[in-house]
């Protein structure tokens, strides 16, 4: 039995944890389309998050089923589109929407798009870029595959997200290091090592960007282009920002890259974030995800510009131009506290309300209380702290971000 039509597009909103919870997917979608969350309660964060999911919109239970049964089940809704906010359903909806006959990633593009070494070799193949990749299995694999790639490397999962298990290889012991405490057998990879140039955004500033853009029926919209504070190690996100500080010549050239990449891997209709190095030698890819880039929403939406990433993906899936960005002359940021490599766990965090009080700070988002276990394996998602402001500009930025760490205080134990 069909379900009656909507007056709204009605939006499939394959759900799981990512880039935008239910929360704001919800209002994001007032006077646009009618979400329809698709559910798998198998999944613990689902589960945990059903109160809020079917507070924000309808919800279509897959639970248990095949993929045959999900898009029958979601064949009753009578779709007009269909989207999804987290890396790990990216390739579940696609194969939902080929089935279903809507707009968005094609299972090819979703594989591509999930999987860094046949990403690599999709770009490579295309003409894009030539970044050596050999995916790996083993401790031996990954010696093998050194011989090929070369030193410096980086070892990295296949399908991971955030630098999660990410290694950066410069030596043998390095080399060593990793594969000794690491299961291999899910597949990694091993790719030649970007060298970043940090002169192209400055020294004080990260040797990457991330860009956000919309593809609709092929058309490719660039939508903002942030700017990075320099990566902790391994390869642990410490902030971004917008604007970021790339002169209009470096930036034209990150968004041709950024375009060629996207064509390359055969995005016709969707949402994504690209991340690029910036080296000597120009651009390059870093990786291309199949939604837009995590934390945006509380950069952009609780501050000045209230443009809102959510709505942008939305609007993106029903075919819809995303809302510009509005014009501003204020840098927007993020700022985020990782814990010291060797650090197991947090011991407090004294300085949270001083952190509230620095010039500019909206919102200051806790992660870790004390007792919390904490690994530099678990990538970006370590971090025990972010605060979300604004300043005038870049050069305003530089003293809110040592006040940070120094205010924030945070102590941890060491194993």
């Amino acid at each position: 039995m069909s379900t009656p039509a909507s007056p709204l597009p009605r939006l499939a909103v394959v759900y799981n944890t990512g880039s935008a919870g239910p929360m704001q997917i919800g209002p994001a979608a007032e006077g646009l389309c009618e979400v329809v969350f698709v559910v798998d309660k198998a999944v613990d964060i689902v589960r945990a998050r059903m109160g809020e999911i079917a507070a924000s919109g309808t919800v279509c239970d897959i639970t248990g089923l095949d993929l045959d049964g999900q898009a029958n089940a979601l064949d009753v809704w009578q779709l007009d589109a269909i989207t999804t906010f987290s890396d790990s359903e990216v390739l579940r909806t696609a194969e939902l929407a080929q089935m279903l006959g809507l707009r968005y990633h094609s299972p090819d593009t979703a594989r591509w798009i999930r999987d860094k070494t046949a990403q690599r070799q999709q770009l490579r193949e295309s003409g894009v870029e030539d970044t050596v990749s050999v995916p790996v299995r083993s401790a031996a694999e990954v010696v093998d595959a050194i011989e090929t790639v070369g030193l410096p490397a980086v070892l990295k999962p296949r399908q991971g997200t955030a630098g999660r298990n990410t290694f950066r290889l410069h030596t043998q012991d390095d080399v060593a290091q990793a594969v000794a405490g690491t299961d291999l057998s899910s597949g990694y990879t091993v790719e030649t090592m970007l060298r970043g140039e940090p002169s192209v955004a400055g020294p004080q500033w990260g040797d990457y960007v991330s860009v956000e853009s919309s593809v609709i029926d092929g058309v490719v919209q660039h939508l903002l282009v942030c700017g990075k504070t320099p990566l902790t190690y391994p390869f642990r996100e410490t902030g971004q920002f917008f604007p970021a500080t790339l002169d209009a010549e470096a930036q034209a050239a990150v968004l041709d890259l950024t375009t060629r990449a996207l064509r390359a891997l055969g995005v016709t209709h969707g949402s994504t974030h690209t991340e690029i190095k910036l080296t000597a030698d120009g651009p390059r890819i870093i990786e291309v995800n199949g939604r837009l880039g995590g934390h945006l929403y509380w950069m952009f939406s609780d501050g000045q510009t209230g443009w809102d990433v959510a709505r942008a993906t939305l609007q993106t899936a029903v075919g819809l131009t995303p809302d510009p960005m509005p014009d501003t002359s204020e840098v927007t940021y993020l700022l985020r506290a990782q814990p010291p490599v060797d650090a197991v766990s947090l011991a407090g965090l004294p300085g949270i309300d001083a952190v509230r009080a620095l010039a500019g700070v909206r919102r200051v988002d806790v992660r870790g209380q004390p007792g919390k276990d904490v690994s530099w394996r678990n990538g970006t998602s370590t971090q025990v702290a972010l605060v979300y402001g604004t300043v005038p500009d870049h050069a305003a930025l530089l003293p809110v971000i040592e006040a940070f760490h120094a205010e924030l205080a945070a102590s941890y134990r060491y194993a």
